[in-house]
């Protein structure tokens, strides 16, 4: 589950190619955050949201990491989506307030 679960936790995948494409999550770090793709299938001109959630057993606060979506094309098309992340700390818990 997200610490917070907004938009930015979204990534719109659009499909800009002639054909319908197979979307398969080949590569994330399980250590730090999780991905959940909202298909399989991206048709043509069709939007696909991969939704990204800090885990929070991680060990790190801070983290810039990757994942990596392949698809399903005759070149084996893959991108890899880099995920910062920082923790927000309470400047009064911080200070001792």
């Amino acid at each position: 589950m997200p610490e917070t679960l907004n938009d930015a936790n979204k990534i719109a995948i659009k499909n800009i190619t002639m054909d319908t494409l197979a979307v398969k999550l080949v590569y994330s770090d399980d250590d730090c955050f999780d991905v959940h793709l909202a298909g399989d299938m991206l048709d043509v001109g069709a939007k696909l949201d991969a939704i990204v959630n800090v885990r929070k057993d991680r060990k790190e606060e801070y983290f810039k990491k990757s994942f990596t979506v392949e698809f399903g094309d005759a070149a084996g098309t893959r991108m890899s989506i880099p995920v910062s992340y920082i923790k927000k700390v309470n400047s009064r818990t911080k200070q001792g307030n």
